[in-house]
């Protein structure tokens, strides 16, 4: 890749171990790969995919509390209020570790992944 604005443009997109992606959004709009959003310290003890959420009792609960909308949408949220939310939702305190934002290769809709770390296991 001799490219220097590709080369620029595609390092805002990396995975989870720092590797910039070669499929983008932009590139590939409907099949790109995974990238951070957030990746904070520590270790994560559960992963759990934004579209199992529904799948949660207490979801619409924990939705409402949390002051947020039934989207589905977590690009735009705030790491506080992300471990609000799954707080609520899990009944117990929870730390976000890592942030990534994956396309759902059979629709083309975007799926987050929220690497979380329970508070009593710190």
């Amino acid at each position: 890749m001799n490219d220097p604005f590709r080369m620029i443009y595609d390092s805002c997109y990396k995975d989870e171990h720092g590797n910039n992606n070669e499929r983008t959004p932009e590139t590939h709009p409907y099949s790109y790969e995974g990238f951070v959003l957030y990746k904070g310290k520590g270790k994560a003890d559960c992963t759990i995919y934004s579209d199992r959420f529904r799948n949660y009792q207490g979801y619409d609960k924990a939705v409402k509390e949390a002051g947020f909308k039934v989207s589905d949408y977590w690009n735009n949220k705030k790491v506080p209020d992300i471990e609000r939310f799954m707080s609520i939702l899990t009944g117990e305190p929870i730390k976000l570790v890592l942030l990534m934002q994956y396309c759902n290769m059979s629709s083309g809709y975007p799926v987050w992944r929220m690497d979380i770390r329970r508070k009593k296991n710190v």
